[in-house]
C-alpha cells in the first residue's frame, strides 16, 4: 500500500508530466493552422518556431523526423476541420448581421460549429499523445517550464496592451 506522502508525489508527478504533454500539444497544434500558411501570424515561419522549439528541448534527430512527420500529416488531416470552421464562422457572422437572421438557422449552424470544435480538440488530442510517445521526460519538464514561462509573457503583454475604442 501507498504512503499517503508517496501517493501525492506520484499524482503530483502524474499531474505534472500531463500539464507538460497539454503544452507541448498546444503549441503543436496551434501551429497547424498557421502551417497551412506560408507564414504565421506573426510573420515568422511555423517551421522555423518548431525548429527552435526542437533546439531548446535538445530533440535527437529522430525525434525531430517523428515530429515533423507527425505534424505534417496533423496538418493535412486537421485542413478540411479548419476550412470547415471557417466556412461556418464567414455564414454565421452573415446571418447574425443580416436584416432578418433565421434564429433556427442560426441555432443549426452554432450546433455545427460546436461539433467541429469538438473535432478539432479530439484531433489535437490524438496529435498530442503521438508528440507525447516521443518526448522523454525530461523534454516534458523542459517544456511545461518553456510554456509557463510564454504563457506568463503573453499574458504580462495581454495586460499592458492599451484599450482599442471606436471612435
Amino acid at each position: 500500500m501507498l504512503h499517503p506522502d508517496n501517493h501525492n508525489s506520484v499524482s503530483n508527478s502524474y499531474r505534472n508530466n500531463i500539464k507538460s504533454v497539454v503544452a507541448f500539444a498546444l503549441l503543436a497544434i496551434f501551429s497547424l493552422p498557421a502551417m497551412a500558411q506560408p507564414f504565421g501570424p506573426d510573420g515568422r515561419s511555423p517551421e522555423l518556431n518548431l525548429e527552435r522549439m526542437a533546439d531548446r528541448l535538445d530533440l535527437s534527430e529522430q525525434q525531430r523526423a517523428d515530429i515533423k512527420a507527425i505534424m505534417e500529416t496533423g496538418k493535412t488531416a486537421f485542413k478540411p476541420t479548419v476550412d470547415a470552421m471557417q466556412a461556418n464562422r464567414e455564414v454565421l457572422e452573415e446571418l447574425t448581421n443580416s436584416n432578418n437572421p433565421d434564429p433556427d438557422l442560426i441555432q443549426s449552424l452554432a450546433e455545427t460549429q460546436g461539433d467541429l470544435l469538438t473535432e478539432s480538440l479530439l484531433h489535437r488530442a490524438s496529435i498530442q499523445q503521438q508528440l507525447n510517445a516521443i518526448l522523454s521526460e525530461e523534454q516534458r519538464i523542459k517544456m511545461q517550464a518553456y510554456k509557463e514561462a510564454h504563457r506568463d509573457m503573453r499574458t504580462a503583454r495581454k495586460h499592458h496592451q492599451p484599450k482599442h475604442r471606436a471612435r
